[in-house]
């Protein structure tokens, strides 16, 4: 069976483009859900999970931009990392203590984010090229393994009708 038509090809396919569609999107704006203090974001060319004491009493939502209201640069390829803060955020132009960070260009949004957060507060960001390369590496994988699999066992199946009729598949001379 040809390649393209494998449903496991296909859903690889779709996945990988929902990661690129939600890359470009953090590129352009901000996404980010919460639920009783926990958070989901996805911005700055960054997915990233965390939990917050302040988003706690709000029970859930989202908030957002729309798309080119934040102007960062875009397709940053940071690296994952956990911020957590050190002593409580003071607001948006109070710099935040943060431990983590490592003094790459992604700081800045680092402190953005977690400019009302409480001692204690954290987030894991993890750039979407990780999370591509970390679905495309075992996907192709299983992919080239269903092929071999799957040429194995036309091998073994065609060696079997062979017998079956009578051939030896040797040259008779």
């Amino acid at each position: 069976m040809p390649l393209y038509r494998s449903l496991l090809f296909w859903a690889g396919v779709v996945i990988m483009g929902f990661i690129g569609w939600g890359w470009w999107r953090s590129s352009q704006g901000m996404n980010s859900a919460f639920y009783r203090g926990w958070l989901l974001m996805n911005a700055n060319s960054l997915a990233s999970w965390g939990h917050f004491e302040e988003l706690k009493k709000n029970g859930w939502g989202s908030f957002g931009t729309d798309p080119g209201e934040i102007t960062w640069s875009p397709w940053r390829f940071g690296f994952p990392k956990l911020v957590r803060t050190e002593e409580s955020g003071k607001g948006w132009d109070v710099p935040v203590t943060l431990s983590g960070t490592n003094g790459d260009p992604l700081d800045e949004i680092d402190s953005i984010y977690l400019a009302w957060s409480k001692k204690g507060d954290w987030q894991i960001f993890i750039p979407h090229w990780v999370l591509l390369l970390g679905f495309a590496v075992p996907w192709a994988g299983t992919l080239l393994w269903w092929r071999r699999s799957k040429a194995a066992a036309n091998a073994e199946k065609s060696d079997g009708m062979r017998h079956k009729s009578g051939e030896s598949g040797e040259w008779l001379g």
